[in-house]
């Protein structure tokens, strides 16, 4: 439990207040973010206000997948802590960009959640840790 709990606090570091609610960024703003990524070429990042968006996504899915890898090696000393396994060479930012965008768009009615649950689900039903 001590594991899950630390997990929480190291994916949950940022927060966000919108007019519309209290939850903070929903799959709707993870979507638009991770979308500019996703459908952009690496050579040609978006400029603009496309860029801070896609920026933002690529920060913060920077700052979960880091976090995964840290509970794959903590899974080392305790089987049970990872719930998330990276493959071993890890993933690139438009791989986990891909990775949640489709997540999003497979789970339309969840959309109005709270980014942070939605991307710990879309890794670990994209990268299980098989026993």
């Amino acid at each position: 439990m001590r594991w899950f709990v630390l997990a929480v606090l190291l994916l949950c570091p940022t927060v966000y207040t919108h007019a519309q609610n209290n939850i903070g960024p929903t799959g709707v703003d993870l979507l638009e973010e991770c979308s500019i990524v996703a459908n952009s070429a690496p050579q040609h990042m978006p400029v603009g206000e496309d860029w801070g968006k896609a920026q933002h996504c690529m920060g913060y899915l920077s700052g979960v997948t880091d976090t995964l890898s840290m509970l794959k090696s903590l899974k080392q000393l305790n089987p049970s802590a990872a719930t998330v396994c990276l493959p071993v060479d890890g993933i690139t930012m438009l791989e986990s960009a891909k990775v949640v965008v489709k997540f999003l768009n497979d789970n339309p009615n969840s959309l109005h959640m709270s980014y942070r649950m939605l991307v710990l689900v879309a890794f670990t039903q994209a990268y299980p840790c098989h026993k």
